[in-house]
Order: C-alpha cells, then structure tokens, then sequence
C-alpha cells in the first residue's frame, strides 16, 4: 500500500504519517509545504518546500527577518521527495497561493488548503487534477445564500467609504496585506477614492510587482490623515498614528459579509469558495476520499456527504513530537 494512502493527522500542522511531509506546520519539521504567505508560521522552517511567490513575499513583510528559504520549484513541474512524486499548483488565490499534489506507488494526494474558483483582479482561478484523496480547506466556505458578489462588496465598500470621505473622516481599512490589499487597492483606484498604504502593504506590492505582477505601487505612510483612506496590514503589531475617526476591518475567511464589532466594521472580502463551489471543484478531482480541514470542515463534511462523496473532518491528534 502506497505510504499516501495512511489516513494524514493534524498535530500543529496536517502530517502524512509514514513520509517526512508536514502541510502548513505551526512549528519545525523534517519537510514543510507553506501554501501561502499568511500561513507562515512564527518559527523558522529546517527544510520547506513553496511557491517563489510565496517565498519573496514573506521577506517583504518581515523586512528580510524570516529565515525562509524553501524549495521553489515553478508550478506544473513535478520533482521528487525521497520516493514521493510532487507538483505544485496554483490554488486561485494568486500571490503565490498553491495546492500540492503528492504521488507515489500510483496513490495520488492533492492538498487544496484555500480554493478560489473565481480567481481575483490580477490571476486566474484555481487549478486541478484528478487525486484519490482530496484534503479540503473550509475557511470561510459559507452557503452562497450568505454571500454578497464581487459587485455588491465592491459597491457597499465603495459607499461607506465615499460616505466618511466626504465628511472628512481619517479611515483606517486593516486589510490581508496578501491577496486581499492588492484586491481593494485597485477598487479604490477605480473608485477614484483618495488613499495611501501602509508600510507592509508597501513592501508587499513592491516585492510582488518585482515578480512580475502589476499591482501598482501606491504612496506608503504610516500616518491617517483627514479624507484619505489607509490601507493597513491588519497583520501588524504597530498601529498608525494621527487621528483615527472610523477603522474598518475587511477579513479573509470570516462568516458574515457585514456586522458590527467593539473594533469597527467589518466586511468579509474573500475570493474563497462557497460550499457550492467547494462541491464543483470536488466533482473536478473525482476523488475516492475527501478530508476537510479549517474553520468549516466539520459543516463541509457533512454536505459533500450529502451530494455523495465519502467525507471526513481531519482527525487531531496530540502534539508530536519535534521532528528533527
């Protein structure tokens, strides 16, 4: 039996027991794949595997602190790990977001963490192939009932902040420096709405538009002025200074698209996948299994089981121990 087949556990990080493989570990391992920028963990990687994209914006938001240098090998090029036949492949979300497809002994695994079918402003949606098993992520994978579209996001972000613009309000709109920044900065452009950026977001169009993809570098500060809007990594420990009069939140993978919070408003602003789509990009794999991982996996589960599919929530398992 191929090693892939052994059912994966997570333990602060998603394992394939058997092989020396962690997925999005929170610690260490003997071989992590980052399938993001956001998902880097505090401590430094022995050996790592992601995108080039990934990799150069990591060193843009920590000023070249992280010691983060993986594998980086192009997407749809395969290369091995010990026995284990791998590929990456872009996951929709662009900015060096990808999905790892695993193969050996003719089992093949295909880790999708975070889907977008829709892709985004500046790429393409997500990619796939067929896999026997399927590891699912489910952040933000709410009913699409629940959603707003891009129009309406675009529309309702656009009139608040035209709204408090033209009071003369400061804005602080703490943003996803990674995907969802870029996204709303090309809005505000279109919007024509006066606005700035802060450091990290900076540095993070700078490294991204160095790789070829023209997001645009707009004015950098650290100060909120009055009838201006800025853009702040809601990721940073610092906060702006000057008078803050309204602070608006967009989130990744939060539930709701609208609602009130002690700490301002927030707008859910995600390219990821609904549970419809989540579905329509499982009929794509045809896998014999899917184990759903994230804030949703345990409703995801239960309603591709629903339209059919052999699903189970990702087991967890005790801290391991540190690999070395």
């Amino acid at each position: 039996m191929s090693l892939l087949a052994t059912q994966p556990v997570y333990a602060d990080g998603i394992h394939l027991p058997g092989t020396p493989i962690w997925l999005d570990p929170k610690r260490p391992q003997s071989i992590s794949f980052v399938s993001n920028a956001d998902r880097i963990a505090p401590l430094y990687y022995r050996k790592s595997l992601a995108s080039a994209e990934t990799a150069a914006l990591v060193q843009a938001i920590s000023r070249g602190e992280r010691k983060f240098h993986p594998l980086t090998p192009p997407y749809g090029q395969g290369f091995t790990l010990g026995n284990i036949r791998a590929e990456l492949l872009p996951s929709g979300l662009g900015m060096g977001a990808s999905q790892l497809r695993l193969e050996t002994e003719g089992f093949i695994t295909l880790y999708s963490r975070d889907i977008s079918l829709k892709g985004g402003t500046f790429f393409e949606g997500a990619a796939h192939t067929a896999a026997h098993r399927l590891i699912l992520g489910t952040d933000g994978a709410i009913p699409s009932s629940e959603t707003l579209t891009r129009e309406e996001r675009t529309a309702r972000l656009t009139e608040q902040l035209r709204s408090l613009v033209d009071l003369g309000h400061s804005i602080v709109l703490k943003v996803p420096p990674v995907g969802v920044a870029q996204d709303v900065f090309s809005v505000l452009e279109s919007a024509e709405i006066s606005h700035r950026v802060g450091p990290i977001i900076h540095r993070v169009n700078k490294a991204l538009n160095a790789l070829r993809i023209p997001v645009g570098l707009p004015r950098t500060t650290g100060m909120a002025k009055s009838g201006e809007v800025l853009l702040w990594s809601a990721s940073s420990c610092h906060e702006p200074v000057g008078e803050m009069d309204s602070i608006l939140w967009l989130h990744a993978n939060k539930g709701m698209d609208w609602r009130e919070t002690p700490e301002g408003k927030v707008l859910r602003w995600t390219p990821l996948s609904t549970r419809e789509e989540l579905l329509d990009f499982t009929k794509r794999v045809s896998p014999d299994e899917v184990i759903t991982v994230g804030e949703q996996k345990e409703e995801v589960a239960l309603f591709l089981k629903g339209h059919g599919w052999k699903t189970s929530p990702l087991v967890t398992k005790p801290q391991l121990p540190l690999q070395i």
